[in-house]
């Protein structure tokens, strides 16, 4: 590794990272010089005004930065070393250690060209020990010039993500590990890719199309095998092959990932962005001792991911997923899956009823005869005669508004249509209220369970609403079906005996004939 080449960049980048400092302060002035031309009253323009005060002040005062590294998970697989392995952590350190020590000379250079930082003290320094272990690698020239005039910035490095960086750079992220070295991305089939090859279809129906992926780091290996019989060679056995043989961040140990973000951090003045990958059936002591382990080792943060707990379009082709622990105990977990893609047109119920005095109308679009979404107001904003039972609700989606919702109801020529049924309803709470209620119908939540939901608040605010939203509702309950717990009790002798099921919308017991409506 060429140390004397990252300490002349080091200290370039350092020089730029205060120039930007200036130029940051600069944009500042002419917010605060566009606060000042506003014509609202100082009153309202008070909080943004002084926001951004405290924001130039800061930067002036300490003119912090935040120069770090990108591609370190390359470096090592270059190096021939794995990442995570005693040396990996050894040469970590060393290269962190360059970087401050460098950026730490620059800064001084800067304080006696331009002046140090105007809240610097030589006085609160000298018992620090983080700036005592920098200093005490810096050059004696730098050390006498930093008693002397100083440093330009209180703060100068860190380790940020550096996602859309490393994809600019085609290197490993930040101080991480490679992700995967080989997967498959899925790109979503547009109309305008019609002659596109269809290799996947998710539950929503859309179309996607896959194709592989390599790191770059890990292309460039297979490019330099001799004779390119990497080209011939199955995907497994030249990543068994390659540097970053499990090095990749699924397969490092987190006792390694720890000391290597600790062994970086002693020489980091901010925290450092870094991820801890765990397995999906990772037990809670687990994440606790990598939280312990960061703390007492000097790590200024801690970030874990458990494998599965986000899903993405990324998908290796290694990867044979095992169930969880949970998922694994009697299939308990919870499921998500995706709702049935709704048609442009959907048949749908139009519903009277009066609860408390008040008419309200409730629409239930069906899909396959089965509710998929409601909507519903008071009745006085939308009449519609009693003799109309059925209809259609037609669907306007709009790419940067809600999406607008027609009714069409009447027979034999005498055809009606209401547009933008949901604005005319005229109640954003009851609108909130039908489209959360879709959501659960649409997505396969037992209408059952709905229905018992509703009926629970009797002092909300939106009973009535809810009330007259079950009724509707329980019509598409199955005559059998199960209620949840504590429905209803019912007369039997022995809790034994008891046969509760919905009939007609009711709670009813088989048994004792006890019946509960509502």
């Amino acid at each position: 590794f060429d140390y004397k080449k990252l300490g002349e960049v080091t200290k370039k980048a350092q020089r730029l990272m205060d120039d930007m400092i200036d130029l940051e302060v600069e944009q500042v002035n002419k917010i605060l010089k566009k606060i000042k031309r506003d014509d609202e009253p100082d009153s309202v323009k008070k909080i943004e005004n002084d926001l951004w005060k405290s924001v130039k002040q800061r930067a002036e005062q300490g003119r912090r930065t935040g120069l770090g590294i990108t591609g370190l998970g390359d470096t090592l697989a270059m190096l021939g070393v794995k990442y995570g392995s005693e040396k990996s952590i050894a040469i970590t350190e060393d290269i962190y250690k360059g970087l401050s020590v460098n950026s730490y000379e620059s800064s001084i250079q800067l304080a006696k060209e331009r002046g140090s930082f105007p809240i610097w003290s030589l006085k609160k320094e000298q018992t620090h020990a983080f700036i005592s272990r920098i200093l005490s690698e810096v050059s004696s020239e730098s050390l006498e010039d930093y008693k002397k005039y100083g440093r330009r910035n209180i703060a100068n490095t860190t380790t940020a993500p550096a996602g859309s960086v490393s994809v600019l750079t085609q290197t490993t992220s930040g101080i991480e590990p490679a992700y995967m070295l080989h997967y498959t991305r899925r790109k979503k089939i547009t109309g305008q890719d019609s002659e596109a090859n269809v290799d996947f279809v998710d539950d929503s129906g859309d179309k996607w199309q896959e194709y592989d992926v390599y790191h770059h780091g890990f292309k460039r290996w297979i490019d330099t095998i001799e004779g390119s019989d990497g080209e011939t060679m199955s995907n497994e056995k030249l990543v068994d092959m390659s540097p970053y043989a499990g090095s990749t961040a699924s397969e490092i140990d987190w006792v390694s990932k720890v000391k290597m973000q600790a062994a970086a951090q002693k020489w980091v003045c901010h925290a450092i962005s870094n991820t801890t990958n765990l397995p999906s059936d990772v037990d809670v002591e687990t994440v606790k001792k990598v939280y312990m382990a960061g703390w007492e080792q000097g790590c200024k943060g801690v970030t874990v991911y458990r494998d599965g707990s986000r899903d993405g379009v990324l998908v290796s082709e290694f990867k044979n997923r095992k169930m969880s622990v949970t998922e694994e105990r009697n299939n308990e977990a919870i499921s998500y899956h995706s709702a049935p893609r709704r048609k442009k047109s959907l048949e749908c119920s139009i519903n009277h009823a009066t609860i408390s005095g008040e008419k309200w109308t409730i629409l239930v679009g069906l899909l396959d005869s089965r509710p998929y979404e409601i909507i519903g107001g008071l009745a006085k904003y939308v009449e519609i005669p009693k003799k109309y039972t059925e209809g259609t609700i037609i669907k306007h989606p709009r790419k940067t508004m809600n999406s607008k919702y027609d009714l069409v109801f009447g027979e034999n020529g005498d055809e009606i249509v209401i547009k933008d049924i949901v604005a005319l309803f005229d109640n954003p709470n009851h609108s909130a209220f039908t489209r959360t209620i879709s959501l659960a119908l649409r997505h396969g939540v037992p209408i059952q369970y709905v229905v018992e939901q509703l009926q629970k608040d009797r002092d909300a605010d939106l009973f009535c609403f809810s009330k007259v939203t079950a009724r509707v509702l329980k019509k598409y309950i199955e005559d059998g079906t199960k209620p949840g717990n504590g429905v209803m009790s019912c007369n039997c002798d022995t809790a034994d005996e008891c046969n509760i099921v919905y009939q007609e919308g009711c709670a009813t017991c088989l048994t004792c004939g006890h019946a509960k409506c509502g």
